[in-house]
């Protein structure tokens, strides 16, 4: 226990100081986020969905925004993820005016608030359930530095992970129900809401549920068998009380949440409350060991006939949906870097993101178990530290950091409490301190990291700001039409990586065929099968089918995207064909990316031009490559293209090139190549038109065709032609 000064409880003076820490890892470095035109500027594609699901929220106040036509286009998007995040950060942005400015405030803030949030709920669970203020210390400040915790939750990482370990603190606190003989139904009623509560905050918090329900059955059950009802009893209440509020939010359905599945508030959650509180009233009341053997073989053969059952069989799928985040591998997760096990980078690695303190989980754990079987009363707040670090010791992906540093402060603080009160003399004390700080050395790197950090120069530069890609698109491309209220299809969409979607709907203001939610909406198969796609016909079809107007290319990983490509062609998302065998330097990317979609003639083959793209942009962050520099970020038009058809001497080769003066100031070729036919008839698909500039593209002179060893001519084309599809016909 820690002394007071001048009557204030020195823990909470010491809890101020663990929260300034926190916040200078998290907030330090804000002035390299500061937007010159107001607000900020944001790290990686979530914050941007996140920003404009708040936006939304604003424009459509009070009611809730179920839909969003700007993203997955041309399909749209529903509310797939729990939506009180953001609608709350909606709400503080409408009192202060509810501009971009104000919005974007919001949202830089919220981490940091949240963040110190978390820390005062750590510090109040942990002391309480350990029964001591300097264990609640050890764990506020465990989390504070914990740089899983810190890498999710920094101001620019706008993102609903910020509240995950809240909802995981909030479901601890369910070790605090029972605490008297007699059954307690305010106390039962109260806990029912942390149901409906965590999955508004977060839909992952559904598979914790399963680790409390454990914890649930555990003690209940033993409770129970020594004449302690009033835990078991309360609870039942409460997860029959939390099956009554979810119902009521399915009932009201406010943004689209009448369906069955684990992904969004839906009855899906209801039947699994019902399904807790049954069990719990069939195990928790079997009084002797063979009883509970009988009912659980009951139990088991129930689930087997039910499975029988059509919807009985959802439910279970849902249930392996969720599951799949957490130990599932597929292409489009394994894309993903923090979908990586922590142990990709090594053991260093691993413990850069979770310190050397993470060892004190399993041991803590153990500890813990010896010290529970000794105490005779069986102390069942060691009992919830057991549960939760076991049930959560598994967590071992970069994605689940932030929600592992709870059960890795909580076997902290369990630790150095005993500690603490054991060896009481200073210097032991301050050797269990110097002890933790020792611990945090393999990430000592990342801490100076976290103080500065900033977006790499590139992103910053060729995405962000008035020169960035974005805007240039905002700016340079016809407006689309219902951004405010995106109920109605737009016009138009863009073709980009996934990584990029939520940017282009909040930045650009512009539709996005591919978003961020993989697999779980439209787009990731179709972007990925135009890039790495080696026919320009199925390339052409993808676009036009999503009815995108403009592509816009950065770097990728082809191996990734191809990945993503094969998956979406076996599961029919892509016509057959698509992609058989890498084959990266015949993919559209490379062509596009590396080629402006021009031919390309090697000793090994030959690809015609791209005639359905033209080169609008380019950032002027280049990167080299043996042959030019090349940008960061390219932004191509698509376009029918006009049909250039002329006649030369039969099998002679035929050539077409047009100098082109880009954003950059480099000029650059488009040129083709092909063979006259048997009759002497040859034909080229070309994007450009003559004399007109096309975004920042500028061509230099006409068209000029060459065929065989006769003199060159040339010829111009409209962008009418272009526009339309039209043909041109040649003459010498």
């Amino acid at each position: 226990m820690l002394p007071k000064r001048g009557g204030l409880d020195s823990s909470w003076l010491c809890l101020t100081a663990i929260a300034i820490i926190g916040l200078a890892f998290r907030a330090a470095s804000y002035g390299n986020f500061l937007n010159p035109n107001g607000g900020f500027w944001f790290d990686g594609p979530d914050p941007y969905d996140h920003l404009r699901r708040i936006f939304l929220g604003v424009k459509s106040f009070p009611t809730i925004p179920s839909f969003d036509s700007y993203a997955a286009y041309p399909k749209g998007l529903g509310q797939i993820w729990s939506p009180l995040y953001d609608y709350l950060l909606s709400a503080i942005a409408l009192l202060f005016g509810g501009s971009d400015a104000v919005i974007q405030t919001v949202g830089f803030l919220a981490n940091p608030v949240y963040t110190v949030a978390t820390l005062i709920l750590t510090f109040l669970v942990s002391a309480r359930l350990l029964n001591s203020k300097i264990s609640g210390l050890a764990a506020a400040f465990t989390v504070a530095v914990f740089p899983g915790h810190i890498a999710y939750t920094h101001a620019a990482k706008l993102d609903h992970h910020v509240w995950e370990p809240l909802a995981i603190l909030t479901l601890v606190s369910f070790s605090f129900l029972g605490r008297k003989e007699t059954f307690e139904g305010r106390k039962a009623a109260l806990a029912s809401l942390a149901f409906p509560l965590t999955i508004l905050m977060w839909r992952g918090a559904t598979l914790f549920w399963g680790i409390l329900f454990l914890y649930l059955l555990l003690r209940g059950r033993m409770e129970y068998a020594r004449g302690r009802t009033s835990y078991l009893y309360e609870s039942i209440v409460a997860c029959f009380g939390g099956a009554v509020w979810v119902s009521l939010v399915c009932l009201f359905n406010t943004w689209g949440s009448s369906g069955f599945s684990y992904g969004i508030v839906s009855w899906f959650h209801v039947c699994v409350l019902v399904q807790f509180a049954l069990v719990l009233t069939i195990l928790g009341t079997a009084g002797s060991v063979s009883a509970l053997a009988k009912r659980l073989a009951g139990i088991a053969l129930l689930v087997g006939v039910a499975m029988l059952f059509p919807p009985v069989r959802t439910l279970g799928y849902e249930i392996l949906s969720g599951l799949s985040f957490i130990g599932g591998s597929d292409s489009w997760l394994d894309s993903i870097g923090e979908q990586q096990s922590l142990f990709r980078w090594g053991v260093a690695g691993f413990f850069r993101f979770v310190t050397l303190l993470w060892v004190a989980l399993p041991v803590a754990v153990i500890l813990a178990f010896r010290e529970w079987r000794q105490g005779g009363t069986r102390d069942m707040n060691l009992l919830a530290l057991m549960v939760w670090g076991t049930g959560m010791l598994p967590l071992l992906r970069l994605r689940y950091s932030v929600v592992l540093s709870i059960p890795v402060a909580l076997g902290t603080a369990y630790l150095f409490g005993k500690i603490w009160h054991r060896w009481p003399q200073i210097r032991h004390r301050v050797a269990a301190c110097g002890g933790i700080l020792l611990c945090l050395a393999p990430a000592g790197q990342d801490y100076r990291s976290f103080l500065t950090f900033a977006s790499p120069p590139v992103v910053v530069t060729g995405e962000y700001g008035k020169g960035g890609v974005f805007e240039w698109l905002k700016n340079n491309t016809p407006v689309t039409s219902y951004y405010d209220c995106p109920l109605t299809v737009p016009e138009y969409g863009i073709l980009a990586s996934w990584g990029l979607g939520s940017k282009l709907y909040y930045l650009a203001h512009r539709p996005s065929v591919a978003t961020a939610f993989g697999w779980e909406a439209h787009g990731i198969y179709e972007i990925s099968g135009f890039l790495t796609t080696g026919n320009p016909a199925i390339a052409y079809d993808i676009a036009t089918r999503n009815r995108a107007r403009y592509i816009l290319i950065r770097d990728e990983d082809y191996n990734f995207e191809f990945g993503i490509a094969k998956d979406g062609v076996k599961k029919g998302k892509l016509p057959p064909g698509t992609v058989s065998v890498p084959d990266p330097d015949g993919s559209v990317y490379q062509r596009l990316k590396y080629f402006d979609g021009s031919a390309i003639s090697s000793k090994v083959r030959f690809l015609p031009a791209l005639g359905n793209y033209r080169l609008v942009h380019e950032s002027s962050e280049q990167f080299d490559t043996p042959v030019m520099p090349v940008s960061h970020y390219k932004v191509f038009e698509v376009v029918p293209g006009a049909m250039a058809k002329g006649v030369c001497l039969p099998g002679d080769p035929v050539t077409l090139t047009l100098s082109l003066r880009t954003s950059t100031g480099r000029t650059v070729p488009f040129s083709d190549r092909t063979e006259a036919d048997a009759a002497g008839r040859f034909s080229f698909r070309v994007p450009y038109a003559t004399g007109t500039r096309q975004g920042d593209t500028v061509p230099l002179g006409k068209y000029a065709v060459s065929c065989g060893r006769q003199s060159s001519y040339s010829f111009a084309v409209s962008e009418e032609m272009i526009v339309r599809g039209g043909t041109v016909s040649l003459a010498k």
